[in-house]
Formats: C-alpha cells, structure tokens, sequence
C-alpha cells in the first residue's frame, strides 16, 4: 500500500462521514439551498442574522421544514488565529457551515464537516483582525433542538528564522505554528529538517517509487490564512522522510535541495501577500523528532 492510498483512507476517517447516503444527496442539498436563499423564516430566533460572541453559547431549534436554517455572526476578537464553532446537542441531523467574511450557503463555504446524525461538529476558521465568519446550521432532516458554542483559539507563532524542535507522539498527531509575514515582504519559506532523527539517513527513506514505508515520517503542511489539513492546504511536498520544504515567493526561484534519487521534495508557490501562514507538521507514522523553521523577506 502507497503513502497515496493511505492518506485518502486517513482523510475520510477524519472527515467522519458516515456509510449513508449523505454524499450522494449534494445536489438534493443544492437544491435546499436554493428554497432557502438569505431568508431564515423558519429560525425560531427570528429571521436575520444573529449575533454571537466568544465564549456565548446559543440554544436554538428548527422545525421538520425542508431548507429550515438559523443563521449568524461571530467577530474574534483582536489577536485571534482561529475562530472556532461548535454544533452540539442536536436532535435531528443539522449541519454546520462557515465563511469567512460571508454568509455561508451549501455550495460557498471555508468549513463544513458534514456529519451524519447527532454528531458534533466543529470548524476552526483562521482570521485576521477585523474578520467576522458567517455561520449557518441547516436542518438535513428531522426536527428538535441545537446549542452553537463560539470560542477562539491562538496558534505558536514562529520568530522569523528562528528554528524550533517539534517531537511528535505517534501516527496522526501534530503539532501547529503560524509566520505572520509583514507588510513589504516578498516571501515566507518553510524548512522541516530531522531532529534527533538525524542518525536515520535520509536515503534510506527517498529511494523512489518502489519505496512503500518509512519511520519515523513526518508531513509538512502550509495554507495561508486557514488551518491546513489533510486536504485544503496551498503546500504539502508529501515526502518520504522528514525533510521537506515550502517557498512563496513573488520571484521565480530555482529549486533546490534535490534528495539523492533526484525527485524534488521542495516546492515553490507564488506569494499569497502579508498575513498569516499556518504551519502543520504531521507525523505520518512513528513518533519523529524535527526541526521547524519558518522565514519571511
């Protein structure tokens, strides 16, 4: 089995998407979306948008009417990375959608986990000062009760140029930092190095095509303005070993750093401007220990 392969197994498992017929029914959700337009009538709240804050939970309901959805508006506060929402305590399957700086619809949206059931859902959405996220829950079907938890959440930042040491537990844990690039700049780059995996030569885990293991393996993830994850990011060079690299940059650059097969293991990608760039380093299998280290010019 190929890294590829298990990755599309991984994703769907943190996705949480039940056997059902949920995925097969977009387009009849489309169609929900399009009764529903910017009117929320059914929303026992009131029709609008409705204001939530950090820290406030609201408990709501909405009725067994197709298209039925409540929806609202949540502003971090200064200095918040992440603008976290939770759907808990449902009745009935509802789902949970979020947009930055807009109201959600079922075919525009940043987050939407997208659970069968009763499950909870949650959406960590990054921000910058000034961001609001528009939320909506829609009632896939059934009727009863929801509460809509709001919260913030602050992410490591990485010091410019300065390295720091990353030792992950096990297979699918992970550990997140942001670079906050300033006005002016013209690139953000990203190295993960081995650490104290140092003795385990890299070679050994490059050796091309027929190589189908590795460990310790760690990942490195880069998306600008969100949380990367194991599908939505704008740089994941996905190589064997725990050397990888990440480079937005407004100039084009030769690539470097060529692993001794010769497959490149360092991408570059054009600047997506100042602001903030989330850093996941995931280990894929083992436990391993890395160097991180983000830069910005």
């Amino acid at each position: 089995m190929n890294k590829t392969i298990l990755t599309i197994g991984v994703a769907l498992i943190m996705l949480g998407v039940p056997a059902s017929a949920k995925f097969s029914s977009e387009e009849t959700k489309a169609e929900l979306g399009n009764e529903l337009g910017v009117s929320n009538a059914s929303c026992p709240l009131g029709a609008g948008v409705h204001t939530i804050t950090s820290g406030q939970s609201i408990s709501s309901s909405l009725p067994n009417v197709a298209g039925a959805s409540c929806e609202f508006s949540f502003t971090p506060p200064a200095g918040a990375d992440l603008g976290r929402l939770v759907l808990s305590g449902m009745q009935s399957d509802f789902d949970l959608y979020v947009k930055r700086n807009g109201i959600p619809t079922t075919t525009s949206w940043d987050c939407r986990p997208y659970s069968g059931g009763t499950t909870v859902e949650t959406c960590d959405v990054g921000v910058s000062d000034g961001d609001f996220l528009g939320v909506m829950v829609l009632r896939w079907s059934g009727s009863g009760t929801f509460t809509l938890t709001a919260s913030t959440l602050s992410v490591p930042s990485l010091e410019n140029g300065v390295p720091v040491q990353i030792q992950l537990a096990g297979s699918g844990t992970f550990a997140l930092y942001k670079l906050v690039v300033p006005q002016g700049a013209t690139s953000a780059d990203f190295a993960m190095l081995p650490g104290n995996d140092a003795n385990v030569a890299q070679s050994s885990c490059q050796a091309g095509f027929v190589v189908t293991s590795c460990s310790p393996d760690a990942d490195l993830y880069v998306r600008f303005g969100a949380i990367p994850t194991l599908s939505a990011y704008h740089c994941r060079p996905w190589a064997y070993g725990n050397a990888e690299s990440c480079t937005f940059s407004t100039e084009a650059r030769a690539l470097t750093g060529l692993d001794p097969t010769g497959f490149d293991y360092n991408h570059v990608h054009n600047f997506n401007g100042p602001g903030k760039y989330f850093v996941m380093v995931r280990s894929f299998s083992g436990a391993p220990n890395v160097v991180l280290q983000g830069a910005t010019a």
